[in-house]
């Protein structure tokens, strides 16, 4: 006997990776749209069960979630990679400044100053990218 209904992605209990898929998809808002792209998927499958949709939560994630719009955890990880390497050579670009004005003896103490200033609001930025992208990374 074959019984066939309706899946809500809102209320469908995945279990084991595709749980923590679904978990993000929803945490991201994104269950319509991934409804819509599983129809597309598994259009003209023969049988599609709960377990289908399980494992192509669980085995097509990285799938799912760049069709969908979402970084994965990887990607992330990657640009925050990339914002603390951009951070410390704006560092030491300041750094390297304002020791090379020190041995300048044209340069006062106001000049330096000025130096470090003119690069804070950009170091402060970075800060303020790298610990948003270490809290999305924590939920990813």
């Amino acid at each position: 006997m074959t019984v066939s209904y309706e899946l809500d992605l809102n209320t469908f209990e995945a279990w084991s990776g595709g749980k923590d898929t679904l978990d993000r998809i929803r945490q991201e808002g994104k269950v319509k749209e991934c409804e819509s792209l599983l129809e597309v998927l598994l259009c003209g499958a023969e049988e599609v069960t709960e377990t289908t949709i399980n494992d192509i939560l669980w085995f097509e994630d990285d799938f799912l979630f760049e069709n969908l719009g979402i970084r994965t955890y990887d990607t992330i990880k990657e640009e925050l990679d990339e914002k603390k390497e951009e951070l410390a050579e704006l560092e030491n670009q300041r750094d390297e400044e304002v020791q090379d004005a020190i041995e300048d003896e044209d340069y006062t103490e106001e000049d330096i100053q000025d130096i470090i200033d003119s690069y804070e609001d950009n170091l402060n930025d970075l800060k303020e990218e790298i610990k948003e992208l270490e809290e999305e990374l924590e939920n990813a």
